[in-house]
C-alpha cells in the first residue's frame, strides 16, 4: 500500500450522515426533544433531592449524582450531533474529537462505577438492614462518589493521550451515523447500560452491519440516558410525591399572587 502521499487528518467527516435536508430535520427534532427531556428530567431529580430533607438518604444521594453525570455524559455527544445535522459540512476537528472522547469515556466510566456503588448500597440495605445506618454514612457516600469520579476521569486519560499522539492518515471519512461517539429499577438501568456498551465492544464475527452498530451506539449514548429519569423518578413513589408537592405549592403561590 502506497502511503507516500498520505497526510495527517485534522478533522473527521461523517459520510453516512443524512444527506437530504428533510431527513436531517427528521432526525434533529426527536433528538432535540430527547436531549431536552434528559436535561430537564435530571435537573428536576437533582432539585427535588436537594430540597427535600426526607430524601437526604444514600440512595437518593447516589441518584442525584447519577443525574448530574448523565447531564454531562449526554452533553459531550448530543449537541455536536444536533449541530452536525443542521450543518452543511458535517465534520469534527481532531482536537474537539479528542476532548469529546475523553469526557464521553470519563463520565461513562464514572457512571459505571457509581452504578456499582449503588448496587453495594442496595445490598447493604436489603441484606444488612440493622447495620445499614452505621455502615452507609454520609461520609462513606461522599468517599464512594469521589472514588467513582476519580477512577472515571483518570482511567481514560492515558488512552486519550496516547491516541492523540498517533498520526491519522488516509481517508478521514467516518462511515457511521453518530460516530463521535429501586432494586428492580436499578437492575434495569444496569442491564441497559452494560449490555449496550458490551455489545458495542464485543464482536462475535468479522462481518457486522453498520445499521446494527448505529442502533447500539444510539442506545447507550441517547436511549439509556433518556430512560434513566423515567426509571428513577416517574417510577419512584417518593420522588413523584415530592414533585407533586412542589407543583401544588407553586399553584398555591400563584393563586395568592393573583
Amino acid at each position: 500500500m502506497d502511503t507516500s502521499n498520505w497526510t495527517t487528518a485534522q478533522e473527521f467527516i461523517f459520510s453516512v450522515f443524512p444527506v437530504d435536508w428533510g431527513n436531517a430535520v427528521t432526525c434533529f427534532v426527536p433528538l432535540l426533544f430527547i436531549y431536552a427531556f434528559i436535561l430537564i428530567g435530571n435537573l428536576i431529580i437533582i432539585m427535588v433531592v436537594q430540597l427535600n430533607v426526607h430524601l437526604h438518604t444514600p440512595m437518593y444521594f447516589f441518584i442525584s449524582i447519577l443525574s448530574f453525570l448523565e447531564i454531562w455524559y449526554t452533553t459531550s455527544t448530543i449537541p455536536i450531533m444536533l449541530s452536525s445535522l443542521l450543518s452543511e459540512r458535517r465534520s469534527i476537528s481532531l482536537n474537539v474529537c479528542m476532548v469529546q472522547l475523553y469526557f464521553f469515556h470519563s463520565t461513562g466510566i464514572s457512571e459505571m462505577c457509581l452504578l456499582v456503588a449503588m448496587a453495594f448500597d442496595r445490598y447493604l440495605a436489603i441484606c444488612k438492614p440493622l447495620h445499614y445506618p452505621t455502615i452507609m454514612t454520609p461520609r462513606l457516600c461522599v468517599q464512594l462518589t469521589l472514588i467513582c469520579c476519580v477512577c472515571g476521569f483518570i482511567t481514560p486519560l492515558p488512552e486519550v493521550v496516547w491516541i492523540s499522539t498517533l498520526p491519522f492518515c488516509g481517508s478521514n471519512h467516518l462511515e457511521h451515523v453518530f460516530s463521535f461517539s429501586t432494586c428492580a429499577s436499578h437492575l434495569t438501568v444496569v442491564s441497559l447500560f452494560f449490555s449496550t456498551v458490551g455489545l458495542t465492544y464485543l464482536r462475535f464475527s468479522d462481518t457486522h452491519s453498520l445499521i446494527w452498530d448505529t442502533a447500539i451506539a444510539l442506545s447507550f449514548t441517547v436511549l439509556c440516558p433518556f430512560f434513566n429519569p423515567i426509571i428513577y423518578s416517574l417510577r419512584n413513589k417518593e420522588i413523584k410525591e415530592a414533585i407533586k408537592k412542589y407543583m401544588s405549592q407553586s399553584k398555591i403561590f400563584s393563586h395568592k399572587a393573583r
